[in-house]
């Protein structure tokens, strides 16, 4: 859990997420994530995404490397590799869908 919460820090910002969509015809990868929040409650694990906007896929694949992360199948760098790289083929799995939902949008 504190490998993830390590990496789930570095994501946060300004960042062109190309490594982390399966839609390479968004002219814009470009994304602020505000905070990526991960707890465990009992045998599970919850994320929470905060940001501008998020790309086609972006948050089942960031769940997907943050779980490879506390996995140990991922480090830290290779993280910072996929996100530096743009590469889709450095960055994590695509997690299931299930149990996803959008919770809110707020509009200045």
């Amino acid at each position: 859990l504190d490998d993830m919460k390590k990496v789930a820090e570095y994501l946060k910002g300004t960042h062109d997420f190309s490594a982390f969509t399966d839609n390479k015809d968004e002219k814009s990868k470009v994304r602020t994530i505000y905070e990526i929040k991960i707890v465990k409650k009992g045998t599970r694990l919850e994320f929470e995404f905060y940001g501008t906007g998020f790309l086609y896929h972006m948050v089942r694949i960031l769940t997907g490397t943050l779980l490879e992360v506390g996995m140990r199948e991922r480090t830290a760098e290779s993280v910072k590799e996929a996100l530096l790289t743009g590469d889709r083929s450095k960055a994590g799995f695509l997690a299931p869908a299930g149990g996803l939902f959008l919770r809110e949008v707020r509009y200045e």
